[in-house]
């Protein structure tokens, strides 16, 4: 038995991600509004911060 009596074990499972750092960025809403509001500014610091990923 495992922990707290109980026998199988805690599993999470999610569906793959597609790989793409922007596609993450462009689907949350901070990002997405940071976007519209300063296009150019999201590019360079979306860029930096997929670098430092």
């Amino acid at each position: 038995m495992g922990l707290l009596g109980r026998q199988d074990p805690f599993t999470l499972s999610s569906k793959p991600d597609d790989g793409s750092y922007q596609a993450f960025l462009a689907n949350e809403t901070r990002y997405s509004s940071l976007a519209r509001k300063f296009p150019d500014r999201a590019k360079d610091l979306f860029a930096k911060s997929e670098a430092a990923a």
